[in-house]
């Protein structure tokens, strides 16, 4: 069990009012995480490092989830080193991008998902939870 998913989502709101918006309703979820010690899963989209700075600044958050990230190198090097995880979903099967992470980020910090019915591993397809195999082989492939 855990509080979310939370978090923030730049890539369509430009307006620094809606996402002002954004920031207090993600520290609400923050403090429910806290008062009741569960893990916070995290949707960031174009905002992975203001996440980040955001959780770490919080110290007694009880653990993090990266849900379907999608960020840089870099940013994905400093949740690790936080200690926190970051789940990767069945695009992992078809994008450079996320197959590039999945080799930066240790196999113990990495969880997986569908994002069913989102993202299918196959073209034209409805994703299913049972598809998430398909991405563990990609890291299986590329983590080990």
């Amino acid at each position: 069990m855990g509080i979310g998913e939370t978090g923030l989502d730049f890539y369509e709101v430009k307006e620094s009012d809606k996402r002002k918006r954004q920031l207090k309703i993600f520290d609400i979820f923050i403090e429910i995480s806290n008062e009741y010690d569960l893990p916070l899963v995290l949707h960031a989209r174009d905002a992975e490092a203001k996440c980040l700075e955001i959780v770490k600044k919080k110290s007694n958050i009880y653990d993090v989830i990266f849900h379907c990230y999608s960020g840089d190198v870099e940013t994905a090097k400093q949740i690790v080193a936080e200690g926190y995880s970051i789940s990767f979903s069945t695009l992992a099967c078809f994008s450079d991008h996320h197959q590039e992470l999945i080799e930066h980020v240790p196999i113990s910090n990495i969880l997986t998902e569908t994002d069913s019915p989102y993202l299918s591993p196959f073209k034209g397809k409805r994703n299913e939870p049972a598809f998430v195999e398909e991405t563990v082989k990609i890291i299986a492939e590329k983590n080990l």
